[in-house]
């Protein structure tokens, strides 16, 4: 085998030429080099800083320590005491009446919040005792609502068959400046007249007031009645 390699070196284009070193795989070896290395020197730093960071807590530990043991023997100057949390208002301004008046007038929720400030400070009374905040009186409001709703379901005795009454209006929304179609819906028999509801509707369509006037009579369980 010898022999033979030496006669390929004499041919010619040198088919027994020895190969050169492998670039590739060179490359490749030092690249494996280069990250083990920064590895390593990953590896240190984070040791070096966990090292670092428990002995800054240690550190910190033992100076709170020294100092409650030190605030405990005598008061610490400089540092004021800290105020006492203010009480929680717990008085309801917003009475049936007013809200009944609120909704009248079409004031806000938000609306309402600067109308009653400025009206108990005009009074003279402390607002912070008074619950004024534009959730309290949005909740109160429906409260009041649905108490005023239901009283008026229990005060409708009417006996015998009834009549209900409807008819689309277009009026001016509670909320907005926009205008609304509204259907009032009422029903009458035995010498008396209830109001149901004015249901506000998407469109003044006949399928629109149908179904307002069949839920209506329901809510009311008079919708036997009819």
């Amino acid at each position: 085998e010898d022999k033979a390699f030496l006669l390929a070196q004499r041919e010619p284009g040198r088919r027994g030429r020895m190969g050169g070193v492998d670039t590739a795989l060179a490359a490749q070896e030092q690249r494996s080099s280069q990250r083990q290395a920064t590895q390593e020197v990953r590896k240190r730093r984070a040791e070096e800083e966990a090292s670092t960071s428990a002995a800054r807590v240690q550190l910190e530990d033992s100076s709170s320590t020294s100092s409650s043991t030190s605030a405990e023997g005598s008061p610490t100057l400089g540092i004021s005491p800290v105020p006492p949390k203010r009480p929680r208002a717990n008085l309801n301004i917003v009475t049936p009446d007013v809200a009944a008046s609120l909704d009248r007038v079409k004031v806000s929720d938000r609306g309402a919040v600067f109308v009653l400030t400025e009206t108990a400070r005009a009074l003279g009374h402390d607002t912070v005792e008074y619950n004024i905040n534009r959730t309290s009186i949005q909740s109160q409001r429906r409260r009041h609502r649905e108490q005023l709703a239901s009283a008026l379901k229990e005060k409708l005795r009417v006996e015998g068959p009834l009549v209900v009454h409807w008819d689309g209006k277009l009026m001016p929304d509670l909320t907005s400046n926009a205008h609304v179609d509204r259907l009032p819906i009422l029903v009458s028999g035995g010498g008396e007249v209830q109001l149901l509801q004015v249901a506000k509707l998407p469109s003044g369509r006949g399928a629109n007031e149908a179904k307002a006037v069949v839920e209506a009579l329901e809510k009311w369980s008079v919708a036997d009645r009819v």
